[in-house]
């Protein structure tokens, strides 16, 4: 059983590499189009006092999925051995990338939760509203602990996929 199971994996992988990575682009233009919606709020609600804070990090949203996206698709030399089981070409290394995706989410992340602060503290309202207001905002740090949280797991594969390939040599 244990021979077949081997097997059926074997057969079906190349298959869940490929969906993994369409999943990996498809990933990272939702993260971007989330961040996007969220900068599209702060536009209609402080249209003039953010106007050009909300067009700069919009901007470097767009750019971090363009990039991020073309990182992904050239990871590997040829494209496909990034679904391929036989190794005939090179790749980058992963695990970093997926560090520098995690650590450049959590810093977009943050700039999105730090952009209204400003502004929500010179409305006129009682300090209690606009803590409250604040909190609503401040949301999106969970993203950015859930980020330093992802990051921290990845370091850790990182570090125990290294010592895997010293004893191997």
């Amino acid at each position: 059983m244990d021979q077949l199971t081997n097997q059926i994996v074997m057969n079906n992988l190349p298959v869940v590499m490929q969906i993994t990575f369409a999943f990996t682009l498809i990933y990272i233009w939702c993260l971007a189009a989330l961040k996007l919606s969220q900068l599209a709020l702060y536009h209609r609600v402080f249209q003039l006092q953010l106007r050009l804070a909300v067009y700069i990090v919009g901007g470097i949203v767009i750019a971090w999925a363009v990039i991020f996206n073309f990182v992904f698709i050239f990871l590997c030399d040829p494209i496909s051995q990034q679904w391929t089981i036989q190794r005939v070409g090179h790749c980058m290394d992963q695990i970093l990338l997926l560090k520098c995706l995690i650590l450049t989410n959590m810093v977009t992340d943050l700039m999105i939760v730090v952009i209204p602060i400003r502004c929500v503290w010179q409305l006129q309202m009682r300090k209690t509203e606009k803590f409250a207001v604040l909190a609503c905002f401040g949301l999106g740090l969970a993203c950015v602990i859930i980020s330093i949280a992802r990051f921290v797991l990845i370091y850790t594969i990182g570090k125990s996929c290294l010592c895997i390939e010293e004893e191997v040599d």
